[in-house]
């Protein structure tokens, strides 16, 4: 054994690897297929092939590597006859994957094939050719002149071969109309071609640029084919099922579809009636997902999955299913399933003959669409529906006589129908039924009774009908419940509304187109002092004024465009008294006219009265109007005339008193003061009432009103009187209202100032201001926490000249919350005041916002 060893190169690494590497991916490949793969020939075949390629991978490393002469020659021989028999192989495997192979067909290219290798593998093996290695160790027909023709025609036959099988992979690839065997063949064709060229490039090209060939890297390429084989194998499932022989001609004829799947439900074959039945290919479902192709619904695609498990332990099934054409449209088949084993009974997929029962199904289908049709006719019928022969038996009642009667199916069906009835009605009853025997029809009413004793007013008709040769008894409830209760409704409020047509307090009269009396109620009579037979024969124009009708004549086409018409007339009572009446009238729904007829005559003097007495109270009003407009001109001339002479007084008096002092005693020194303090209070007074006239004299100037910038102006004003008092004044974000700017600030300042002046001298004045809004009104607030004001006062505090406090105590004039009070009426809103002794007060009033 050593001495073996010792005719090959083991110090050539790259050589040991190049060979061993590719030869163990085969083995890993040989031992996969068979150990994980099913059983078929397509893996058998691919199992070999790989097996051969390892086998020439071996034997072409093993001649690189050997020094012996002989033993390279030996070792030559051997990987050109594994050379030789790779391609044959290779087809073999194709053509099974392609399914190519029928028959006789199959014999005639394995012939084909393997004859020509077989003579170039004896001509090898007898040594009938001379083969010269040179010691460059360089073995290539090509580049190497001294080969023989013999030598030649074998290379020239392994490489024609090749080119072969690559035209079959692509012819392949362009041939199949089915998108899986399309990968597959592409898969293949590209793993082969690269095989291909890298094996020209390092047979051909290489030598000739490095003029060296001792790697076998033709041998080790050939690794990428069985790569990419294996990649089509495992992951695009290649499958090769197919009848064989006889057994191929009964499968094809029967009338019933033959599916065969594997056990991950791809299908491995289908007959020609499969695909009749569901428009496909065989090509379009070979290799396809049958749960797929065929079913729709997720929750049968489920049950499919459970069948298959179930399949793979060895259990048949037969079931009935929907099934989809390509189309789309549904088909109802019987599916009888059996498990697919192979040689070994080892189950590897499923067998399945598929029955067509569509025709049947859709029958079926009909049949129990008239049937649910008849029973949802029955069941929506407005009354109940019963049927039953001449015994009485019931054979047919819908929904609604159960429902009705309060009984159930079971209890129904053991009953008579003059169960249904009360011993009063039951004889009526009896002999409707046999009327309807007798004449083939009858129609009656009468009361059902309920399980519950309650009855229930119904309408029934019967019909005869002839039932499997029998007489029977058709009929029909109709509950007329609601109509007996709109009778008796309609017979009481006929009856209220005579009563309430006799009670009412005005004439009321039904009249025609020709405009004759056709109803009058008893007050009619009594105010035209007829009697209700004198009426029912005149006409409405007889009760009315000639003069009226002369002035306004009746138009029935104005009556009829509206709704309801309503007139003034003069009426003509028997006695020849006039009576004025509001007239209203409408078209009643068939065409008649509905009068009534109220007495006014003496709302109409009073109206009259009323009218002359707002005259005269309109004159006084502007009369008033005038006299306060003169009034309120005189208020202000005066005061505004009185100010200089009071001013003048007031000076003089304050001129006197600095002058003479000296001369004066001090009696007459406290008399000047007091003729100086009264002179002050009546500019005051004479100012105030300025002010008020002012006030009430229009609302021009109106505008939007910051209120947050007013108060900030007003604190302005008064800080010199807040930081004495060490007042706190508090006020929200106001809003801008629309108003008279100085009015309302005139407003705001007087009652602030107020608070201030009417402050506690126990505690410091805390005022708050604040908003709140109403639909039509803004609302405001100035609250203090001063002296407060009794309740006595509320209403005395807003008219002018009126004070609460003495007037030794109180420097105001009394006239600043008469101002406010007639700013804000101005502004159409309201003042009022809320308060409590020592507690404080809070003055409330309103601003409109429609101004």
């Amino acid at each position: 054994m050593t001495n073996f060893f010792s005719n090959f190169d083991l110090h050539r690494w790259d050589l040991i690897l190049l060979t061993t590497i590719p030869v163990l991916i085969n083995l890993g490949i040989f031992l996969y297929v068979l150990i994980k793969l099913r059983s078929s020939r397509v893996n058998y075949t691919f199992s070999v092939f790989v097996l051969i390629e390892a086998a020439w991978q071996l034997a072409t490393g093993a001649l690189h590597l050997c020094k012996n002469k002989n033993i390279a020659f030996e070792f030559y021989i051997v990987s050109s006859i594994i050379s030789i028999l790779i391609v044959p192989f290779g087809i073999y495997l194709l053509l099974f994957i392609s399914g190519w192979i029928r028959k006789i067909s199959e014999y005639l290219i394995l012939f084909s094939l393997i004859i020509p290798n077989l003579i170039c593998i004896i001509i090898i093996s007898l040594r009938l050719d001379t083969y010269t290695i040179l010691p460059s160790k360089q073995w290539n027909w090509l580049i190497n002149p001294e080969p023989t023709l013999f030598t030649s025609i074998i290379y020239f036959g392994i490489t024609f071969n090749s080119i072969v099988l690559l035209v079959l992979f692509w012819s392949y690839y362009f041939s199949t109309s089915s998108k899986q065997k399309q990968i597959q063949a592409l898969i293949l064709a590209i793993g082969y071609t690269v095989t291909f060229l890298i094996s020209i490039i390092c047979e051909v090209i290489l030598p000739f640029i490095f003029n060296r060939n001792d790697i076998p890297l033709a041998s080790t390429t050939t690794t990428i084919f069985s790569l990419f084989a294996l990649l089509a194998i495992v992951k695009y499932k290649m499958l090769d099922y197919s009848p064989r022989h006889k057994w191929d001609i009964i499968v094809n004829k029967m009338n019933e579809s033959i599916l065969i799947v594997d056990n991950d439900d791809r299908i491995m074959y289908v007959n020609p009636k499969m695909c009749e039945e569901f428009e496909y290919e065989s090509d379009e479902l070979i290799g396809k997902i049958a749960y797929e192709m065929f079913y729709k619904n997720e929750n049968d695609k489920e049950v499919i999955k459970r069948i298959n498990i179930e399949r793979q332990q060895g259990k048949s099934s037969r079931y009935e299913t929907c099934l989809f054409t390509k189309t789309g449209k549904p088909k109802w088949v019987i599916i009888n399933g059996s498990p697919y084993l192979n040689k070994r009974g080892k189950t590897i997929g499923s067998i399945a003959i598929i029955t067509n029962i569509d025709p049947i199904k859709n029958a079926s289908f009909e049949i129990e669409k008239e049937k649910n049709k008849f029973e949802a006719l029955i069941n929506n019928l407005p009354g109940t529906f019963y049927f039953f022969d001449e015994t009485g038996k019931f054979l047919l009642w819908n929904k609604t006589f159960e429902s009705a009667s309060g009984y159930s199916f079971n209890e129904i069906k053991t009953m008579h129908p003059l169960d249904f009835f009360d011993e009063n009605e039951s004889k009526k009853i009896k002999h409707s039924i046999d009327k309807v025997f007798e004449t083939g029809y009858d129609e009656i009413e009468a009361s059902f009774l309920k399980k519950d004793k309650s009855k229930m007013p119904c309408i029934f008709t019967g019909f005869r009908y002839e039932y499997e040769g029998k007489p029977c008894l058709l009929g029909m409830g109709i509950d007329i419940s609601f109509q007996k209760e709109t009778e008796t409704k309609l017979k009481v409020k006929e009856e209220y509304y005579k009563a309430l047509v006799e009670q009412a307090p005005d004439a009321i009269i039904i009249s025609d187109n020709n405009l004759n009396i056709l109803d009058i109620n008893s007050f009619g009579c009594e105010l035209l002092g007829y009697s209700k037979r004198e009426l029912l024969s005149m006409k409405v124009t007889q009760i009315i004024s000639e003069s009226n009708i002369l002035e306004h004549p009746i138009d029935l086409t104005i009556i009829k465009k509206n709704k309801l018409t309503i007139v003034e007339r003069i009426l003509k009572a028997k006695d020849g008294k006039q009576i004025t009446a509001e007239v209203r009238v409408r078209q009643l729904s068939d065409g008649k006219y509905q009068t009534f007829l109220s007495d006014i005559t003496d709302r109409k003097k009073h109206i009259e009265e009323l009218n002359k007495l707002n005259f005269e109270l309109i004159q006084k009003t502007e009369i008033l109007k005038n006299s306060n407009a003169e009034l309120e001109q005189f208020a202000y001339i005066a005061s505004h005339d009185m100010q200089e002479p009071l001013r003048m007084v007031s000076s003089f008096l304050k001129l006197l008193e600095n002058k003479y002092k000296n001369l004066f005693d001090e009696k007459a020194t406290e008399y000047i003061k007091h003729a100086i303090d009264g002179s002050n209070r009546m500019k005051q007074v004479i100012y105030d009432l300025l002010q008020y006239s002012k006030a009430g004299k229009n609302l021009k100037n109106m505008e939007i009103v910051n209120l947050n910038e007013i108060i900030n102006e007003i604190l302005k004003i008064e800080k010199t009187e807040i930081i004495n008092k060490q007042a706190q004044v508090i006020f929200e974000k106001l809003p801008n209202i629309y108003a008279r700017k100085t009015s309302i600030q005139q407003v705001f300042q007087n009652l602030i100032a107020n608070a201030l002046k009417y402050s506690a001298d126990s505690r410091k004045p805390i005022i708050k201001i604040s908003a709140s809004e109403t639909e039509t009104f803004w609302q405001f607030c100035v609250s203090d926490n001063g002296i407060g004001i009794e309740e006595k006062y509320f209403d005395k505090i807003f008219v002018i000249f009126q004070r609460v406090a003495p007037k030794s105590e109180d420097t105001g004039s009394g006239i600043g919350l008469s101002i406010c009070k007639k700013i804000v009426e101005l502004h159409n809103g309201k003042i009022w005041v809320e308060s409590i002794i020592g507690e404080g007060t809070s003055f409330y009033f309103t601003i409109s916002k429609a101004l």
